[in-house]
């Protein structure tokens, strides 16, 4: 991909544990803080994507009903459905837009407000497994670490140096909600939540917004001497549905992150960090493999020879990821996102990779019982 789109401002809301706010009030401050950080009037903007939220957000006419609360009148609407991928999906979703011609500058804005009621779905799993065992999303990616240590053996001590390298970097960041800082002995010994998942492997809901400005290569260079391009981009859905019997330690991430690096002409050893979506540890082993970091059961022996801090070969998670700086919904892949913007801008404060050029982003959507995660999006901004 060439360097047509680009982000020009962002925006990350103080996430809070049940705020009381609604998701519209969200919205409307991620809205006017992007547009704030980007110079840009609202009047200039003609496009808006918005998520679909697990609280607050569940009306069929939902994209609508935020740009007349946000009192915009956009060319173009669209909200994005791919759960924890979205935020990812909207920057791409809005240069296709761009280069289309539909729309010129587009605002990209999520919110969610899980600690409302969510609205009940229909499914499969949700119909016909969730009331009988696997509890949701930890039990469901415990089954996935366990059969990682059946096939390859125990990943648990890299999943230990994952949490508590976010854990330090979350301590450097003033948005990050977990902040305390965090020993092995503190992670071995929190409580199992799904068998092979503990209480400091998984996410911590919230409620928050975060949002992008996207536009043309030519007018974010004239916005700001900081844009960051989209530079390459993939995205892989119900990775292989036709196996009865799939290896769920092989994910979409497979066919997507290597995609994705190759539109940006970008070796392994090029990545100058890694911001991927992280609502469970032992999901950041997989995907390391999966990109071609290292073979299938290698990650964790990578993991264990690589240093992941900011300051390190392969930076990963700098802001803490979702699992220190805290999970808002389906909004929260916009964290990934919006950290690797601020590092790439060179306003990562006291966690800044040093001469960060570029970063892999991911995002994931919805697990399902006896497969892996149905969304895999990968993609790669530039400076």
């Amino acid at each position: 991909m060439n360097r047509e789109i680009a982000i020009a401002g962002y925006y990350e809301a103080q996430a809070k544990r049940k705020s009381g706010r609604d998701i519209l009030d969200w919205l409307s401050e991620a809205a006017s803080g992007t547009l704030r950080n980007a110079g840009v009037d609202k009047a200039e903007v003609d496009g808006l994507i918005v998520n679909a939220a697990l609280g607050g957000g569940g009306s069929p006419f939902w994209s609508i009903l935020a740009a007349e609360a946000l009192g915009m009148s956009p060319a173009w609407l669209e909200a994005v459905d791919v759960g924890g991928g979205s935020p990812l999906a909207s920057v791409a979703r809005a240069g296709a837009a761009i280069k289309a011609g539909f729309a010129t500058t587009v605002l990209c804005v999520m919110a969610d407000v899980p600690t409302v009621e969510p609205k009940k779905n229909v499914g499969y799993r949700l119909e016909f497994e969730d009331p009988y065992g696997p509890a949701g999303p930890p039990g469901l990616f415990g089954m996935i670490v366990n059969r990682y240590k059946h096939q390859y053996g125990d990943p648990g001590e890299a999943m230990c140096k994952i949490a508590m390298t976010q854990r330090r970097h979350a301590e450097l960041n003033p948005l990050a909600l977990l902040r305390t800082p965090m020993t092995r002995e503190d992670y071995f010994n929190s409580k199992i939540i799904g068998e092979g998942i503990r209480l400091l492997d998984c996410v911590m809901h919230c409620d928050g917004a975060l949002g992008v400005l996207v536009t043309s290569g030519k007018r974010a260079r004239e916005l700001t001497p900081k844009p960051v391009f989209l530079t390459g981009y993939a995205e892989n859905h119900n990775f292989d549905p036709g196996n009865p019997k799939p290896d769920v330690t092989v994910t979409g991430f497979s066919v997507a992150g290597p995609k994705a690096l190759a539109q940006a002409a970008l070796r392994h050893d090029d990545v100058d960090m890694f911001q991927p979506y992280d609502d469970f540890t032992i999901a950041l082993v997989i995907k390391l493999e999966d990109a071609g970091f290292c073979a299938k059961g290698e990650g964790p022996e990578f993991v264990a020879a690589t240093d992941l801090s900011h300051l390190g070969k392969l930076p990963l998670n700098t802001g803490g990821g979702q699992i220190s700086a805290g999970q808002p919904g389906l909004s929260a892949g916009m964290i990934q996102v919006v950290e690797a913007v601020r590092q790439l801008r060179g306003e990562g404060g006291d966690r800044q990779v040093p001469n960060a050029k570029n970063a892999l982003v991911t995002g994931i959507g919805y697990v399902n019982y006896l497969r892996n995660w149905n969304t895999s999006i990968a993609g790669v901004l530039e400076v």
